[in-house]
């Protein structure tokens, strides 16, 4: 990656709002020196709740949510391709494009925030694209940052 290239993190939740935000990229940065990670934190049931399922009573709930985990990783991989192929049919190269999925340690948004701070940067100077970058973070979330 060249000094000049541009790193941008593109936190989504696999929402259609977050899908419009990478469409509104793809309409808005021009390709050349962009790079960009479509990074999702993936939660996952807590461990000690697998404890519980050997007690035959709640075998059937463990096997449900191991379900619901896969069904999830399977939605979100379906999502991450699309928005990965949207970047790339508006011009990007393929390599310019990366998927992260990033299991959850800190909370969501605390790990969104940390990722940020690993080179990524935001360099267009209009106020108006500034806000909707920011946004990116929080679209398609009715959660606190904290």
């Amino acid at each position: 990656m060249g000094s000049d290239q541009k790193r941008f993190l593109v936190a989504v939740d696999g929402s259609n709002q977050s899908l419009e935000a990478v469409r509104y990229i793809c309409r808005r940065f021009p390709s050349e020196n962009l790079e960009i990670t479509l990074f999702h934190v993936l939660s996952k049931i807590p461990e000690f709740f697998y404890d519980i399922g050997k007690n035959s009573q709640y075998h059937q709930a463990i096997v449900d949510i191991r379900g619901w985990e896969r069904a999830l990783q399977d939605s979100i991989n379906r999502f991450m391709s699309e928005a990965r192929e949207a970047l790339i049919d508006s011009g990007l190269p393929e390599k310019t494009v990366t998927i992260y999925i990033h299991e959850r340690r800190e909370g969501i948004y605390r790990d969104i925030i940390a990722e940020s701070r690993k080179g990524y940067r935001c360099l267009n100077p209009y106020q108006k694209e500034m806000i909707m970058i920011k946004c990116l973070i929080i679209v398609g979330r009715n959660t606190p940052l904290w």
